[in-house]
């Protein structure tokens, strides 16, 4: 396939997700209280903290130098996935080590985390979708009565 026909997320795309990415990241240092003051247990907890908020930073710039790059838009789906899927195992079952947090559903950085997480996945989603979908259509060339090839034609590929 032609690079000119391969799929570019719009810069507005770019830039929310790369917003969202650096939020999630500005959310978790907010809550452990700085970025190196997690002195909580268990450990653990705290080196996920910094990955998050690495690796939120990272994908910010990934997506906006590397656009058209998957593996950045599958990272930034996973920046948002992580964060998600625990905020929600501590409140419905607990993590081994930090059980306290079980039902406490009113933290509003908790909610205000959930909302900016799940907007990046879908954004990062649905980035995906688009470059999965323009990589079915398959470039076509055409013969013109002349015996010359036009332009390029777009055709789905049906499997």
């Amino acid at each position: 396939m032609l690079r000119s026909q391969r799929y570019i997320p719009d810069w507005s795309v770019v830039l929310v997700t790369a917003m969202l990415s650096i939020t999630v990241a500005v959310i978790h240092v907010l809550d452990q209280g700085g970025v190196t003051n997690y002195a909580g247990s268990p450990w653990w907890l705290g080196g996920g903290y910094w990955a998050v908020e690495i690796a939120g930073v990272g994908t910010a710039i990934a997506v906006v130098t590397a656009r058209r790059w998957i593996p950045t838009w599958i990272l930034a789906f996973f920046i948002g996935f992580g964060p998600f899927v625990a905020y929600l195992l501590t409140r419905i079952v607990g993590l081994p080590g930090d059980p306290g947090d079980v039902g406490n559903w009113s933290d509003p950085l908790g909610t205000a985390s959930l909302l900016v997480e799940g907007t990046l996945m879908l954004m990062a989603a649905s980035t995906l979708l688009r470059f999965w979908r323009f990589e079915r259509v398959a470039p076509q060339t055409t013969v013109a009565s002349s015996g010359q090839p036009e332009a390029d034609i777009l055709i789905p590929v049906t499997s």
